[in-house]
């Protein structure tokens, strides 16, 4: 579990006060079937994912829009990770085709990478990116205590 506090931008192993919000683990792997609605285009319960990179949490609440890119090839590479801002043109992935041909994916939007996730079938890689609009993503960092 996690406990995280929107108003103080931190969060926590344990409760911090009245303020905190509690979490628990999901498998990240999951988070499109549970937390990311495909079809809708949006958050279903209020979604937290730890960068660990920055040792920051993102944090964002239940019923935001979000845009979802696909990216499919025999090989798919990310350009970008989770707690990265992105904007129109952007490069989010490049992919190798079964050609042997390189292509890239470019963003169509502006916007914070919330999530970025692998889907395998048949041979072929599938990743799948998550953006928010910005002001909705609050980025917290880690309690001192």
């Amino acid at each position: 579990k996690i406990y995280i506090d929107v108003v103080a931008g931190v969060f926590c192993q344990h409760s911090i006060d009245h303020n905190s919000e509690e979490f628990i683990e999901v498998v990240y792997e999951k988070v499109l079937d549970y937390v990311i609605d495909v079809e809708l285009s949006k958050i279903s319960i209020d979604l937290s994912i730890y960068c660990p990179d920055k040792d920051t949490l993102l944090y964002i609440k239940s019923d935001s829009k979000v845009e979802i890119i696909e990216a499919k090839g025999r090989k798919v590479y990310p350009l970008v990770i989770e707690g990265n801002r992105v904007s129109f043109g952007d490069k989010l992935f490049y992919i190798v085709t079964g050609k042997n041909e390189v292509r890239v994916i470019k963003s169509h939007t502006k916007g914070v990478v919330i999530f970025i996730g692998d889907v395998f079938s048949n041979g072929v890689q599938q990743e799948v990116m998550v953006i928010a609009e910005e002001g909705k993503v609050y980025e917290l960092t880690r309690c001192e205590h």
